[in-house]
């Protein structure tokens, strides 16, 4: 076992052994887990929706199932991941996250960034490594709050909004948040950057 920032886990390598011996002996079983486990970590979600901190933890923690996908496991180092230690953002620090999304994403969505950050600044966490460098960030975008000049400047936004709104228009005290992050958590490693899907997560615990 090693010690991590959020408490102890295993080996990579013994967790990689046990789950591939899983799979190979119990490929019914492996599944089945699976299914319970993503269950499980999404009404996690769905209960942490008033805690913008303990969103990204229980965000996070659903992600990693992830981490042997094919298409998104090579793009994050998934140890570096449970490293990170989350932050409120400090003053200054929107001149970083606007150059970290530049850098991965390009002009374009590194103006939509500023502009969230000057009417959601709330919304956004940086990432810093155990040694305290800025090595991410993320934001869970209230649409619900969004003005509708903010939906006009950000298509996707505006595009996750709509489905929200056509699927099952959130009841009174529901949130419907949008997820966004870039990260370097390996300096050697491509950037990672990811718009997120739009997500009803349940009643506002502070309501």
């Amino acid at each position: 076992m090693e010690e991590a920032h959020a408490g102890i886990r295993p080996h990579e390598l013994a967790r990689d052994v046990l789950e591939a011996d899983l799979r190979w002996r119990d490929p019914d079983a492996y599944a089945d887990i699976h299914r319970r486990l993503r269950r499980y970590l999404v009404d996690k979600i769905r209960v942490q929706a008033g805690s913008p901190e303990r969103l990204h933890t229980a965000a996070a923690e659903l992600l990693f199932l992830l981490h042997d996908h094919p298409l998104v496991g090579p793009y994050w180092d998934w140890n570096a991941l449970g490293e990170s230690v989350q932050q409120h953002m400090e003053p200054g620090q929107a001149e970083t996250i606007i150059a970290m999304t530049r850098a991965a994403q390009g002009d374009q969505q590194a103006e939509l960034a500023a502009h969230w950050l000057r009417v959601q600044q709330e919304a956004f966490r940086v990432f810093r490594t155990g040694e305290g460098e800025v090595c991410g960030y993320a934001a869970c975008l209230s649409l619900h709050r969004a003005r509708p000049k903010d939906l006009e400047l950000d298509p996707a936004a505006a595009a996750l909004w709509e489905y929200a709104q056509r699927h099952r228009p959130p009841r009174p005290g529901e949130q419907v948040l949008a997820g966004d992050s870039t990260l370097t958590l390996n300096p050697t490693s491509t950037i990672a950057a990811c718009r997120g899907p739009c997500s009803r997560l349940g009643r506002s615990l502070t309501s």
